[in-house]
C-alpha cells in the first residue's frame, strides 16, 4: 500500500484485519476481502473456529470485506462490510469499523 497522510489523531498504522467471532458451536469460518465483491469468496480463507469467542488476523489489502460462518455444509451467518478498502486515498482512516450479522439473541 502506498503512503499517505494520517488524519489528526489517528492511531498507527496495521497491515491487518482482526475478524472477531461468537459462536455458540464450533464452526467453519471464512473471511477476508476480494477486489470485486461478486467474487469475494475469491478472497476468503476458510479456516476451524471454536464454540465462544475467537479472533484471526488477516491480511488487509484492497477490495470488500465478508465473513460467512458454516456449519454442516449450509451457511447459518455472513457478513459484508458496508465500505471497501481503498489504497488511493488522500487521508487514511487508520480506525477500527465494525460490522454484524445482525442475528437476533
Amino acid at each position: 500500500m502506498t503512503a499517505h497522510r494520517r488524519r489528526a489523531r489517528s492511531s498507527g498504522h496495521r497491515l491487518a484485519v482482526l475478524v472477531g467471532l461468537v459462536l455458540l458451536a464450533r464452526a467453519s469460518a471464512a473471511a477476508g476481502i476480494a477486489r470485486d465483491p461478486s467474487t469475494a469468496e475469491a478472497g476468503q480463507r476458510e479456516h476451524p473456529a471454536p464454540a465462544g469467542v475467537h479472533a484471526e488476523l488477516l491480511p488487509l489489502r484492497p477490495g470488500t470485506g465478508a465473513a460467512e460462518v458454516v456449519r454442516g455444509g449450509r451457511s447459518t451467518a455472513r457478513v459484508e462490510l458496508p465500505y471497501a478498502v481503498d489504497d488511493r486515498v488522500p487521508v487514511q482512516d487508520l480506525q477500527y469499523h465494525a460490522a454484524t450479522s445482525g442475528r437476533p439473541r
